[in-house]
């Protein structure tokens, strides 16, 4: 039986060309142009592109690391991908039903939408069924999955890792070269120590795709790594939370992050059976990776933890309620004072000061650990009630004023405006009755 797209009804359909594969002496360049065919005509977001670091790149056409990259967008832009390359059946199913989670989590944001391919088939694959590459930043996550697999502490799940990659693009910007070769040389030297070489790789998605980042961000790191699938035909990508505290919906999930595998490379979860905090108590254990740690939001662009944001704190105290020295990463120690000013906006940050509390409990950490983090607890819901009851009445106004200006326009536009890139060129307004492409 010949396999057809699943049924859908979108009003739009985004086009990407077919992919494109340049070169420098130091790097092998992935592209492909995309823009969006609506009932009002086409317009074109540019190109968008991922390179990788010789002799490690994948050097052919690969039209899966575009898919992967777009389709997430694709949903939010109500839809359908149409891709000028070859795909293989095995990621269009795993696409299909990684679109029925985030349909069913978020229904008015993500559309169910169909892919058409130029062709559909089975690969050849390359590598050893055993080997992977790992996505490694120098945070918490990453760190851990190096260390259990280069070391290999995991049993028969240890795979062989022949190198590790870092993404500049994501959390560095591109135009902070200097920022991200500076966090680059550290997480080298921790990697150094288990000799695992790391890659450098680089794109333009978070310029191009302004999907939500919280929501997208593993298929983005999926396109990344697919190239560079000719290392290994497994990227292992750390887990953000442990099985019995995830969160519902997220970008970074046991049950999402593997449907964003293709028949050339695996996508692999890797350490939900570890909270955040017993993860750092194995790093202490490796002093390299607890010296090279990597966790601030704060000062990213300049490839340091500054010891006073919020990430900071929470990740000094993964060590300290397991009675552990915190390493010289830090810019600042650890203060009570800077424990009381966290702020939890999220119901991810509360589980985690909760988780935090209660490991410190058994672990008898010092009462000047655990009395500020019970504070902080304490005051969550009403810092929430307030922030969130201050702003209900403008939220509403302004839920209204869009309400009316929907229906005075005849209806909600096809595309939502927040999903077109800024870099985007004008719709061209032509003939479109047809929707040829």
């Amino acid at each position: 039986m010949d396999p057809k797209p699943s049924s859908g009804n979108c009003p739009n359909t985004l086009l990407v060309g077919a992919p494109r594969v340049t070169g420098s002496e130091r790097y092998v360049r992935h592209s492909a142009d995309i823009s969006l065919l609506t009932p009002a005509g086409r317009q074109d977001f540019g190109e968008l592109w991922f390179e990788a670091e010789r002799p490690w790149a994948w050097e052919a056409p690969d039209a899966e690391i575009f898919l992967l990259a777009v389709y997430q967008w694709a949903m939010a832009l109500n839809a359908d991908v149409r891709i000028d390359g070859t795909v293989t059946h095995g990621l269009l199913a795993n696409l299909e039903e990684f679109g029925e989670a985030w349909v069913r989590w978020i229904p008015k944001t993500y559309k169910r939408i169909r892919v058409f391919a130029q062709a559909v088939q089975e690969p050849s694959l390359p590598a050893a069924p055993f080997d992977a590459v790992a996505a490694f930043s120098g945070g918490v996550d990453a760190t851990f999955t190096a260390m259990r697999h280069a070391k290999a502490q995991v049993g028969y799940r240890s795979r062989k890792l022949q190198a590790c990659a870092f993404i500049h693009g994501f959390d560095i910007g591109l135009d902070d070269e200097a920022a991200y070769e500076h966090a680059f040389e550290g997480a080298r030297r921790t990697l150094d120590d288990v000799k695992v070489p790391l890659v450098r790789i680089r794109t333009n998605f978070r310029q191009l795709v302004p999907v939500s980042w919280e929501d997208a961000h593993v298929a983005a790191l999926a396109a990344a790594m697919h190239t560079v699938q000719g290392v290994a035909r497994a990227a292992l990508v750390g887990s953000t939370k442990a099985y019995d505290e995830l969160v519902i919906p997220y970008g970074s999930l046991p049950i999402t992050d593997a449907l964003l595998t293709s028949e050339r490379m695996q996508i692999i979860h890797d350490g939900a059976s570890h909270t955040r905090t017993q993860k750092v108590a194995a790093i202490a254990t490796w002093p390299a990776g607890a010296q090279g740690l990597r966790v601030c939001w704060q000062e990213a662009s300049m490839g340091r933890n500054c010891g006073k944001c919020e990430k900071c704190v929470r990740s000094m105290l993964n060590f300290r309620v397991s009675n552990l020295p915190i390493p010289d990463c830090f810019d600042e120690p650890l203060k009570p004072a800077r424990i009381l000013k966290a702020k939890m906006r999220a119901a991810p940050i509360f589980k985690e000061y909760y988780s935090l509390f209660m490991h410190g409990l058994k672990h008898g950490a010092s009462p000047t650990i655990l009395v500020p983090i019970a504070i902080v607890l304490g005051f969550a819901p009403i810092r929430w009630l307030w922030s969130n009851g201050l702003a209900l009445p403008g939220r509403v106004i302004r839920k209204l004023g869009r309400m009316r200006a929907a229906k005075r326009a005849g209806g909600a536009p096809s595309v939502p405006a927040a999903m077109i890139p800024k870099c985007a060129k004008p719709a061209v307004f032509e003939n479109t009755r047809s929707r040829t492409v």
